[in-house]
């Protein structure tokens, strides 16, 4: 079975109690705060408005005190205006009172605008203001952590994300320059991928001006260090002779003694501040678009760099091509009909470029609206035994998101068809002449950023009229024939929801501002291009993002948030006028009989300036023949109290920023082999003893066990950037050598491997230098002077290059016997659970003689009648019975309670007498 993880995204105006006042005048078609009968815990729930009919009267909620009835005539709904982007419409709707409970025209008058009744102040149910309301509640499909399929694999969640550290090769002269860089200027594969294709596709000329590259000049500076590096021909011949691994080695090493001239590296922090992947770093390019040549194929850069990361080394072994990266894993969405439409106009560059810089606050016409929403979770728990599942529904009441009006952001695109002034970006693949429009400052791209811009708006239409056709033939999910249908839309589950983008935020560095903030360093920018039903079969909608900008042993937080586009509705209430008694019809059942009301006669007016005012619902003159002054205001009908209003409403889309995981992790190497460790002593009489020690082969096992306070931290750490629980064992060999060994040593018996800390002995350099070569020993002699008859406790470790610990020895318990001048050594081994003393308990406690308990004389005499003195003594000897009481005592147990007079505490005693024989 499947577990989903979901959230509820609630529009304030679509809640109980919000300012949509005839809503909750409804009792219904809102959410609503309830509390879970067996936790108490609230949780929101959204309760359906019943349908009330297209047409004609029907009964409302039983939760509705005044109203007793709405009625609608669709046939009378017209356009609002041609002229907006989006269709709307307005449409006529008539509330009846319930006149078992409304008792007067200035109490309805009160009820529905607000004012006094009597003792009572009404709010209204009608905002005079007409406010606009918005509905953009949702329900979206949240990835679940990696670390719960980790924890329950006994479970089915196939919606993971990750974000994972990665430590493969330890290049000193890399780290050394790493550690004292901006992230920014450190090595980037899909630039240096980037720049490669580009070479050896034709995009790039070197005898053409920088304005006319297709590839960006200052990537291209980065990546070949100004042009001291051939990146072509060194990826080229190194990867035929060598492996891909072998292959960027030395260019690692090449960055540190090549450096930058000043105003690349500015140029450089500037655009990969924010990187873009668009449409074609999923999907590539089939010609080359400079030349009209043969291109790459389909093949776009995510899935290039995909496959380079998951190449063998010479050994056939998987290891990642980059010394260390952080490694981040998102599962896509199925890109629906607004982000196709997106793709097939070509939009995607001009798009993700506009969504950063709204979303990043550089575009004062074009700012996100910062809203707080009521937010709910469903997902389940997974009892730690496997003995259930239970589901939980969370409710966060003030959760801020950010949104932005799509078609605002469409329309802004097409009006503003050249690039602004906000260039800290760049495009992160075979970059192409799409990319290039995007920056566009003179105009050279016009037409291109125009048509894209205006063919995706006039799909937006197209796609939203389908959905509110008129005719039967159109997916009504939207249309709105009654306020039933307006109100049940707030249901989350009814929206159309897109998701478009990704976005990923790395925050690290030393902190600024109040010393507790770290900075946001880069922002990666993905657009929803994962179709997944275009792509080769061994592609997944997994999106795999490599980051390879970042320091050894830093940390940093990675927030990442999916851009959703989500179809709502906006609508308001206007044009209210209500009746007012101004006279009434009746009939008289039979001569003499007391005349019976037949009908009010009833005008509606407007309620704010008392005006006479056309009724909304019909175009009738029925009381024209009666009288010529008559207008379509006066009219009558059964009920008492009416009120007339038009409902307008149109569809609206908004991009909604949803945080959906955030992790605090760093890159480090993994833990060193286990060693082997034999001890000895020498027979000479030094009173030296010695460990013969070696570097062990490599296997899985789990962390090593921490001596320090650092190792904890380490461990700790390690587990949650490897996505790993206490006892998992590590599948990743240390990528640095064996550098020193350390050697504890205490005399105090040890409960834990923690009771070593402080007491690291001796600290060994396993480096030795041969032909003038340095390497680090696999083996090493430890040896020690120590004094005769006396207990030491050893341990042993050896420290790769990043410090890292490898697993520690068992315990030697080492003690040198001085035996008459004779001296040899015992070693005793001990592991972790040898260490560990076993509590004694004494069950028993001493107690006063206070008590003494014997039996009734009764039961202690003998009673012979059976026994035949004749016999001999051992025949007879069951004959003989123990006791005269016909009540005997033996074999039954008695209780006896002891009653505290101080305390009143009570202890029973359980007594059983039992008959024994010698």
């Amino acid at each position: 079975m499947s577990y989903d993880y979901k959230i509820n995204i609630i529009s304030p105006d679509a809640t109980s109690g919000s300012v949509d006042n005839l809503r909750s005048a409804m009792g219904a078609g809102y959410w609503a705060t309830q509390t879970d009968p067996d936790d108490g815990n609230p949780y929101l729930e959204f309760i359906p408005l019943p349908d009330l009919g297209a047409t004609g009267a029907g009964d409302v909620p039983s939760q509705s005190e005044m109203l007793a009835a709405v009625m609608y005539n669709t046939e009378f709904r017209e356009r609002v205006s041609n002229e907006k982007i989006m269709p709307n419409w307005k449409m006529p709707v008539r509330i009846v009172g319930d006149s078992e409970k409304i008792k007067s025209d200035s109490f309805w008058k009160s009820y529905l605008i607000g004012g006094p009744a009597g003792s009572d102040d009404l709010p209204g149910i009608f905002n005079r203001t007409a406010s606009i309301n918005h509905d953009h509640s949702f329900e979206y499909d949240m990835p679940w952590p990696y670390i719960q399929s980790v924890n329950f694999p006994d479970h089915d969640l196939d919606n993971l994300i990750r974000v994972t550290s990665e430590y493969s090769s330890h290049v000193p002269v890399y780290e050394t320059y790493a550690a004292d860089t901006d992230e920014r200027l450190l090595f980037n594969v899909y630039a240096y991928i980037s720049t490669y294709l580009a070479i050896t596709t034709g995009a790039l000329h070197a005898d053409r001006p920088s304005e006319d590259q297709i590839i960006d000049p200052d990537i291209v500076n980065f990546v070949t260090r100004e042009g001291q590096i051939d990146v072509r021909s060194q990826l080229e011949e190194e990867v035929e002779e060598q492996g891909i691994h072998q292959a960027l080695s030395p260019y690692y090493e090449s960055m540190p003694i090549m450096p930058l001239s000043a105003s690349t590296e500015t140029a450089i922090k500037h655009k990969l501040s924010h990187i873009i992947f668009d449409e074609d770093a999923f999907r590539g390019l089939s010609v080359n678009p400079v030349e009209g040549g043969a291109g790459i194929g389909s093949a776009g850069i995510l899935e290039i760099v995909n496959a380079l990361a998951a190449a063998p080394d010479l050994s056939d072994r998987p290891k990642s091509v980059f010394p260390f990266s952080i490694n981040i894993e998102i599962p896509f969405k199925q890109p629906g009909e607004a982000a196709q439409a997106i793709m097939n106009n070509n939009l995607s560059a001009k798009f993700m470029k506009t969504l950063k810089e709204s979303f990043s606050d550089q575009i004062d016409s074009l700012p996100p609206l910062k809203q707080a929403y009521p937010l709910k979770q469903e997902y389940a728990t997974f009892n730690e035994d496997n003995s259930g599942v239970t589901q939980i529904k969370n409710v966060s009441a003030d959760t801020i998101i950010r949104s932005l009006d799509y078609v605002d952001m469409l329309t802004h695109i097409y009006n503003n068809f050249l690039a602004s002034d906000f260039t800290a970006c760049t495009f992160m693949n075979f970059q192409n002449w799409k990319d290039k429009a995007a920056f566009d400052t003179t105009g050279a791209y016009r037409y291109s950023n125009t048509i894209d811009a205006y063919n995706t708006i006039r799909d937006l239409i197209k796609n939203t009229e389908n959905r509110y056709s008129l005719t039967t033939a159109g997916d009504a999910k939207y249309f709105i024939d009654s306020l039933g249908e307006l109100y049940n839309s707030a249901d989350s589950n009814k929206k159309f929801v897109d998701t478009l983008a990704y976005r990923v935020e790395k925050i690290g560095g030393p902190p600024s501002g109040d010393a507790r903030t770290q900075n946001v360093l880069q922002q990666y920018w993905i657009f929803n291009g994962s179709d997944v039903d275009e792509l080769e079969e061994d592609i997944t909608s997994t999106f795999k993002l490599y980051d390879t900008q970042v320091k050894y042993n830093t940390k940093y937080t990675y927030n990442i948030y999916a851009y959703v586009l989500v179809g709502g509705l906006k609508y308001k209430y206007s044009d209210l006028r209500i009746t007012r008694k101004i006279g009434e019809t009746t009939y008289a059942k039979g001569p003499g009989s007391t005349l019976t009301l037949d009908h009010n006669c009833l005008e509606f007016y407007d309620p704010y300036t008392e005006e006479t005012a056309t009724q909304l619902l019909a175009d009738t003159d029925e009381l024209a023949e009666y009288n010529e002054l008559v207008t379509n205001a006066q009219i009558t009908d059964s009920a008492r109290y009416l009120a007339d209003f038009n409902l307008s409403y149109e569809p609206t889309y908004k991009i909604m920023e949803i945080p959906i995981f955030t992790k605090t992790l760093s890159v480090m190497d993994n833990p060193g082999n286990s060693i082997d460790v034999e001890p000895f002593y020498l027979k000479n009489q030094s009173q030296t003893i010695g460990f013969k020690i070696g570097y062990d082969a490599w296997s899985p096992s789990p962390l090593p066990f921490p001596i320090t306070l650092s190792n904890f931290r380490y461990n700790v750490e390690y587990l949650i950037a490897h996505d790993m629980l206490p006892g998992n064992s590590v599948t990743l060999q240390s990528a640095s050598k064996q550098k020193f060994l350390e050697v504890y040593r205490t005399s105090k018996r040890p409960t834990s491997y923690t009771d070593f800390n402080g007491a690291l002995w001796k600290t060994v350099d396993l480096a030795r230098i041969e032909d003038d070569m340095e390497y680090a020993s696999s083996m090493v002699c430890f040896y020690d002077k120590i004094a005769p008859n006396t207990k030491y406790y050893y341990t042993f470790r050896m420290v790769n290059e990043q410090e890292t610990p490898s697993y520690i020895s068992p315990i030697y318990l080492t003690e040198l016997i001085d035996n008459g001048g004779y001296m040899y050594a015992e070693f005793t081994t001990l592991y972790q659970q040898d260490l560990i003393e076993e509590t004694y308990t004494n069950p028993f406690k001493k107690l006063k003689k206070l008590l003494h308990l014997q039996p009734n004389l009764s039961h202690l005499m003998f009673d012979d009648d059976l026994v035949d003195y004749s016999q001999s003594a051992e025949s007879q000897l069951d004959n003989l019975q123990v006791g005269i009481s016909d009540d005997s005592i033996w074999g039954k147990t008695f209780k006896i309670r002891l009653t505290s007079k101080k305390t009143g505490k009570k202890m029973d005693l359980n007594v059983t007498y039992n008959l024994n024989s010698e």
